[in-house]
Formats: structure tokens, C-alpha cells, sequence
């Protein structure tokens, strides 16, 4: 087992006892580049397991984990505004289409449009320079186009649920009765 798979599967035991000691060789462990970031993530992961084992009355559900790792991502990275994850191994269950169409929300195409406009307001009066490939880019996101493809849920028709699919021959019915394609209205 490697450092690093080591420090990821005792990170998962800590408790809020055992934590410090885990943290200080985490700390005096002589890293590099690649081992600093492990160090560094197990002591993340460290923390959370230990704040769920002792520090929160009964753990915390998946819901709430999912929470903790959207509030690190905010906290740590600084990222703002609305963001998504994807998991391309969900591809592989049909239930999960919805998750990779090129769509988004009304509420987030009005963030994206504000925030462009904002960037093209800083270049305007000096505060940015960013390349002319990117000002264009804001423009057209300004004007009203969706970059890369995307559309509007609201615009997007989806397969229906329930059809029962259970073997190829359903699945060659319902593409040849069209229920497997998907259209833009």
C-alpha cells in the first residue's frame, strides 16, 4: 500500500482524540509536490471523519456530506456562483440522463449574463485586460447566447420515465418509436 492510500484509509478511523497526532505526521512527513497534496487532502478528510465519528451527535447523512464538500469547494478553492459536478460514471444508468444534457437553469443563464456584463463594465474602465477572444465571449453571452452549446431546461424535452425497457428488443421498440431520442422544441 502506498503513503498516500495509507493516509486516505487511516484518515477515514480519525477521531477527535486521535486527530492532532495524525496531523502532526501528516505535517512533519518530508513532502513534495505530489505528496503535499495527499498530506494535505488526508488531513481534510482527516477532520471531517473525525468531526463525524465524535463531533456531531449521530454522523451526518450523505445529504450532508454532499454539503461539506460544496462548502470546501467554496471555502477552499473560492469558487462562487452556481457550479456542478459530474461523475461520468453515472453515465452508465439511464436514470442519471438528465444530468448530462447541455441545459441550464433560467435562474443561473440570468447569473451568467450579470456576471458578464460586470467583466465587460471592469474592462471598460480599466480594471481588466483580457484578451479580445474573451471580451468577445462576454459580448455574445451579454447579447443573449448561450455559450457552448447549452440551452434552457425549460426548452429541453426529455425521454419519458416509466417506459419499461428490460431487454434489447424494448429497447429497439421504443428507438423506433421515437421515445429514445431526444428533440429541442
Amino acid at each position: 500500500m502506498s503513503i498516500k492510500d495509507d493516509w486516505y484509509e487511516r484518515a477515514k478511523q480519525q477521531t477527535l482524540e486521535t486527530l492532532p497526532a495524525f496531523l502532526k505526521e501528516l505535517a512533519d512527513y518530508p513532502t513534495n509536490y505530489i505528496t503535499s497534496v495527499h498530506a494535505i487532502g488526508a488531513a481534510a478528510v482527516a477532520a471531517s471523519w473525525a468531526m463525524n465519528n465524535d463531533g456531531c451527535s449521530g454522523g451526518i447523512t450523505n445529504n450532508q456530506a454532499g454539503c461539506v464538500m460544496w462548502e470546501y469547494i467554496r471555502q477552499w478553492m473560492g469558487y462562487t456562483g452556481p457550479m456542478q459536478l459530474v461523475s461520468y460514471k453515472e453515465m452508465l444508468y439511464p436514470q442519471y440522463d438528465y444530468r448530462y444534457n447541455k441545459t441550464m437553469p433560467e435562474d443561473t443563464w440570468i447569473w451568467l449574463k450579470q456576471e458578464a456584463r460586470k467583466n465587460i463594465e471592469d474592462w471598460i474602465a480599466g480594471k481588466r485586460d483580457p484578451s479580445p477572444i474573451v471580451t468577445n465571449h462576454w459580448l455574445r453571452i451579454v447579447s443573449g447566447e448561450m455559450p457552448y452549446g447549452y440551452i434552457l431546461e425549460k426548452d429541453y424535452e426529455q425521454l419519458p420515465m416509466g417506459i419499461p425497457i428490460h431487454t434489447q428488443a424494448d429497447v429497439l421498440k421504443a428507438y423506433k418509436l421515437g421515445l429514445l431520442v431526444y428533440r429541442r422544441r
